[in-house]
């Protein structure tokens, strides 16, 4: 049994060096990391540009209404922006060296982007939260009382999920909402790993080695786990880094950590997300759900490898694919036919965690972002399955056809 554990582990680096160590591929990597920290800092200057003009007025009033939400906090606040509040739109363009901004209308917008808004929106979240759970909880009574058991336990799960929510300080969270509506990185995770998986299976068939390996005494369900466990691998390691660069990358220009510990709908755009955790936990968890989508979406790449004669043919295969399940994604709407074994839906993991849905099953209601994962997940095992099989086929027919070839 040792030995076998050895031999596959020594056949997984083989397949590891043949398929992803290549000099190109090294290239290629470093090509698409440099594309993604480009990109991501213009993403984060569009967000910031409008005003990185004005740092220092930034940086001393936000180190006094950071932290903790206050009642001297907001008057503080209030006593500069309501008046330029009450005299919009009438407010003046024109040069004011007494102005922050030196113009009373940037003023304006100034402190309503900057810091009315997102501090209006944690300080009454605990009301809008209080609000839904006592709604969930008087509908769950109702409908116990007429008899419909699924809406009345969804509501009583949504009055569990809101209960309790508020948001306990005021943080700068740009960055962290430029990371959570940012796909460029995971686009170039699934090309690279369309780039260098599409050609695991099939270049064997273009060398002539296909049918040498399948008679050697690793050549054959070894062969295939060993290919298996090395794409995983430089899947999992690309997504890793690519998703940990776009974290780093846009704490460093953002170079503010406090909102990290903060709950996670601090966000607007996660105002009614199902999840109860740090932001730091949920970026976490992002990254994990888009890891097994392109793992999924791996697994198609691999299928396609299997099942043509060329390279080129796999490349382009895999390639229409994949932009067929981003297009289904994008333009499907919500229930397109598909939509449960479409990886590219967890590869867009915040739009599965914005809304705390549910999906009825068999009178139960369990959430929508679970059953999508399972789907995904239950469609990649039979894609494994199927390229198993389809091995397993191949190599019967080549040891059969080597029996009658002897007995000839």
């Amino acid at each position: 049994m040792k030995e076998r554990i050895i031999s596959f582990c020594r056949l997984t680096l083989y397949e590891l060096r043949k398929a992803f160590g290549t000099v190109w591929m090294a290239v290629f990597l470093a090509v698409l990391l440099l594309a993604n920290g480009w990109r991501l800092y213009d993403s984060y200057h569009q967000e910031v540009a409008k005003w990185e003009d004005y740092p220092q007025v930034y940086q001393e009033c936000y180190a006094y209404l950071s932290g903790s939400i206050t009642t001297d906090k907001i008057n503080s606040l209030m006593s500069v922006y309501g008046p330029l509040q009450e005299r919009f739109p009438n407010l003046s363009r024109e040069y004011d060296p007494n102005a922050y901004t030196y113009s009373e209308e940037d003023d304006y917008f100034f402190f309503w982007e900057l810091f009315y808004e997102p501090i209006y929106y944690d300080y009454l979240y605990q009301n809008h939260a209080v609000q839904i759970t006592t709604q969930a909880r008087e509908l769950a009574a109702l409908y116990q009382e007429l008899g419909n058991s699924y809406d009345a336990a969804r509501n009583e799960i949504l009055a569990q999920d809101f209960a309790g929510r508020w948001v306990p300080s005021f943080g700068d969270t740009r960055h962290y909402e430029v990371l959570l509506n940012y796909d460029f990185s995971s686009m170039l995770v699934l090309v690279l790993c369309l780039f260098a998986l599409c050609g695991v299976f099939v270049t064997e068939k273009e060398t002539g080695m296909y049918m040498l390996h399948r008679t050697t005494r690793l050549g054959g369900p070894a062969t295939v786990g060993a290919k298996f466990a090395a794409s995983a691998f430089f899947s999992i390691a690309v997504s890793v880094l690519f998703f940990t660069q776009d974290f780093l990358t846009l704490h460093l220009l953002g170079q503010r950590w406090e909102a990290l510990s903060d709950p996670v709908y601090v966000l607007w755009q996660l105002e009614y997300t199902p999840l109860r955790m740090s932001l730091g936990m949920a970026f976490l968890t992002l990254g994990a759900v888009k890891t097994l989508g392109v793992l999924c979406c791996c697994c198609f790449f691999l299928l396609v490898s299997c099942l043509v004669k060329r390279v080129l043919s796999s490349f382009m295969v895999s390639m229409a694919l994949l932009f067929g399940a981003v297009a289904a994604q994008n333009l499907g709407g919500v229930g397109y036919p598909g939509k449960w074994c479409n990886p590219m839906e967890l590869v867009i993991a915040r739009e599965l965690f914005t809304q705390d849905d549910f999906v009825n099953l068999f009178g139960h209601p369990v959430r929508y972002f679970l059953t999508m994962i399972l789907g995904v997940i239950l469609t990649a095992a039979v894609v494994c399955l199927v390229i198993l099989y389809r091995n397993r086929s191949t190599r019967a027919g080549l040891l059969e056809g080597r029996r009658r070839h002897v007995s000839v």
